[in-house]
């Protein structure tokens, strides 16, 4: 009897253990699922805080750019404020000479 009892329990054991091989790999599979779910949820916060980042790094160099601009522009030729200040100096001036020159004339 125990000849025969034998061979029926070794395929029990064969399909105990592709059942347990079978569980393992689900378990393995749901927890790579897990990590690549992580992963993702990871990758896509970190890009948005470059994003954020990089949208302020450009926003401030922005910035810097105009205040430069303005300074240039208020110390170039262009700068209209300067350009009135010496027309009217010059009027002045102008206005000193024909002045003085008819006083000393009459």
């Amino acid at each position: 009897d125990e000849a025969i009892a034998a061979p029926s329990e070794e395929p029990l054991c064969r399909a105990q253990v592709a059942e347990r091989a079978r569980r393992r790999a689900d378990e393995d599979m749901a927890c790579l699922q897990r990590i690549y779910s992580d992963l993702a949820v990871s990758a896509e916060d970190q890009q948005g805080a470059s994003y954020q980042a990089l949208e302020s790094h450009m926003a401030m160099a922005g910035e810097m750019d105009l205040e430069r601009g303005m300074e240039e522009i208020t110390m170039s030729r262009y700068n209209t404020e300067r350009l009135l200040k010496r027309k009217v100096m010059m009027a002045g001036a102008v206005l000193a000479v024909v002045a003085v020159t008819a006083f000393l004339a009459s």
